[in-house]
């Protein structure tokens, strides 16, 4: 039993309550030591408090403090908070960092005379890589960094940036102390001693089941078979049965891993006069916090939410719904459903939380026994594309030169520390870069990076991604100046990294088409890049996209410029090709709005989206003079 230590210790944090609690209360002690802290406990547990007190250590000793989060959303989250005249951190500089950001000369400067930076993982990694070229030399001076959500190490396509980002990070700044904390996980031990390999000092770790407020945990299954749409139907119309069995004065929370799915949920629920609101990442920041406000003041009877809500940001209600387990056809991860349903239980409200997870029923047994065990994080840097793109970034920056080099570097990574050996990938991911001619070949000389593999480091893209962007947009211009719609879907489409989403034997018909007119056109292509294409070409046609595509024409959607950005470098930079600036603009607004070609000379226009631009076409206005010539119809 840990006796709970009093606020009153740290008066000048104003804090609201009396006493730490009992998690909070083991890691006091430790606030000013020169040690690590890794700290596990369930989701509003408090953790957030602990990281203030470490940082406030080193505050207090004029050092900068380092608050690393996993997304966007919760580091304006953190520097909102920080900032109000209510919290103790209001009087600090607090600087937020994330991919939105320039580096203007000014941004630089305060960066430099910020105490506080809130910072997502990916922007650590690349403040880690340019600490010279960048002037990020602020890092030096950083006495904390505290990596909230640390079991993200496990995602995959980010969990290798955040590993690489802190390996980066303390070997330019040993004093540094680490504070990792997630809720709990199965080798959280593991985790401590990486944060002892990183920076040489002895670590706390505290692992806690504390939680405030007591919380239950139902499964449900759902209805499956027949096609997509019907699945997605049955799912939602289980969650609105579910819904109607709560009191009617419980605000429930709804957790869905798809907008579509989010979207048609939304509607149903209006259907039933509730008054809700869908909060997901096509909403800016003052959106997403005007509907987390009307959440908590009970302006809102329901909150409809993708999964992005449930890291970090504080937004609990009675009762939690999670519809599904799915993300279109890949598992959604265990981390991601834990966090979801410990939203449920407001601390001052409730005297306990529910939540109710929808599995499907023709896995119910192995999707809860999957989801009923404690999540191990396992390092996502072992694979030949991860390894590959974090060892042409290390070339082209000069820090790694040899083979020896690379292996040294390997050493302090968490995925060497859990026995993963680099030999067994490291033939192969050199034998790649060679193949896409990322690096020099010359055995004599320094590992150098070559265009392709100069363009992969700047633009944070995997080498034979951008060698394939390069050859694919060389073959297009060459069979025309001017690409159609299926060229242009093909260059983009086919990669080697994408992966082939499931297609059923209900789409054969359109897969078999697209590899027809690919033949035709004497493009080859991957078979793992059928459903690439496919959305692709659907999405610049204005169509439906199948539901297997959807995560892929998501993920090419949501970077689209930086994807861009390296096509267009990588054919300037070895004179390939070299496109007029409108060829990429008009190629990145397509992309975004899913627009056609027919409708460009509409959506080019201020403020109107293909919402209007159909509602434009449907009423024969074709161009910006029919807008004013026919302003009266619409």
């Amino acid at each position: 039993m840990v006796d709970l230590v009093s606020t009153s210790k740290v008066p000048h944090l104003k804090y609201p309550f009396p006493n730490f609690n009992p998690m909070q209360s083991e890691v006091f002690p430790f606030k000013d030591e020169n040690l690590n802290i890794c700290v596990m406990s369930p989701t509003g547990s408090g953790k957030t408090e602990v990281a203030e007190l470490v940082m406030d250590s080193s505050l207090q000793k004029g050092e900068k403090a380092l608050y690393v989060a996993p997304m966007k959303a919760l580091v304006q989250e953190k520097v909102r908070k920080w900032r109000s005249d209510a919290h103790a951190f209001s009087k600090y500089k607090i600087s937020e960092l994330t991919g939105d950001h320039v580096l203007t000369p000014a941004r630089i400067k305060e960066l430099q005379e910020a105490d506080i930076i809130v910072l997502t993982n990916e922007m650590l990694d690349s403040r880690c890589r340019r600490v010279d070229s960048e002037q990020s030399s602020w890092l030096l001076d950083v006495g904390t960094i505290v990596i909230d959500e640390v079991h993200l190490l496990r995602m995959e396509e980010r969990g290798d940036a955040l590993e690489v980002g802190l390996m980066r990070f303390t070997s330019w700044n040993q004093k540094a102390r680490l504070v990792f904390i997630s809720a709990t996980v199965k080798n959280s031990e593991e985790l401590a001693h990486w944060a002892y390999i990183l920076n040489g000092k002895d670590t706390k770790h505290v692992r806690s089941d504390y939680r405030p407020i007591p919380l239950k945990v139902h499964y449900e299954p759902h209805p499956t078979g027949g096609k997509y749409s019907e699945r997605e139907d049955r799912k939602i119309e289980c969650a609105i049965d579910l819904l109607a069995t709560f009191p009617k004065d419980d605000h429930v929370l709804f957790f869905v891993h798809t907008k579509p799915t989010g979207r048609l949920l939304l509607a149903k629920l209006k259907e039933y006069h509730f008054k809700v609101a869908f909060h997901n990442g096509d909403l800016s920041a003052e959106e997403r916090h005007k509907v987390e406000e009307n959440f908590k003041n009970g302006e809102l009877d329901h909150l409809v939410a993708t999964s992005t809500l449930a890291i970090g940001v504080n937004l609990p209600a009675r009762r939690v719904i999670v519809v599904g387990t799915k993300r279109a056809s890949k598992d959604v991860d265990e981390t991601d459903i834990l966090q979801e349903v410990g939203r449920a239980g407001r601390p001052g409200y409730d005297t306990e939380g529910d939540a109710y997870i929808l599995v499907a029923d023709n896995k119910f047994k192995e999707v809860v026994n999957r989801l009923q065990k404690e999540p191990e994080v396992k390092s996502m840097l072992t694979t030949k594309e991860a390894i590959g793109f974090h060892v042409i970034s290390g070339i082209e920056q000069g820090e790694l030169k040899s083979l020896e080099d690379i292996q040294n570097w390997y050493i302090r990574s968490f995925a060497r520390l859990q026995g993963h050996e680099l030999e067994v990938v490291l033939d192969q991911t050199i034998s790649d870069l060679l193949r896409v001619r990322a690096i020099s070949a010359d055995p004599e000389e320094d590992l150098k990076a070559l265009e392709v593999g100069k363009v992969a480091a700047w633009f944070y893209q995997p080498a034979p991604d951008v060698s394939a962007w390069m050859h694919n947009f060389m073959r297009i211009l060459q069979r025309s100046k001017d690409p159609d719609d299926f060229d242009l879907a093909w260059a983009l489409g086919n990669i080697e990294s994408v992966e082939g989403g499931w297609l059923s034997d209900e789409f054969s018909g359109v897969k078999r088409a697209i590899e027809d007119e690919a033949f035709t056109r004497s493009y080859p292509m991957a078979r793992s890049a059928v459903a690439s294409v496919i959305g692709v070409f659907n999405l610049l046609k204005g169509e439906d996209i199948p539901p297997p595509c959807r995560p892929i024409v998501f993920n090419l959607r949501k970077d689209i410029q930086r994807t861009i950005g390296t096509i267009k470098t990588i054919g300037q930079l070895t004179s390939a090709y070299n496109l007029p600036a409108k060829f990429w603009s008009v190629l990145g607004i397509r992309i975004q709005m899913g627009a056609p070609r027919r409708f460009l000379p509409l959506i080019m226009l201020d403020q109107v989206g293909m919402k209007t631009a159909r509602v434009f076409w449907e009423n024969e206005i074709r161009s910006p003079k029919d807008v004013v010539a026919k302003a009266d119809v619409v």
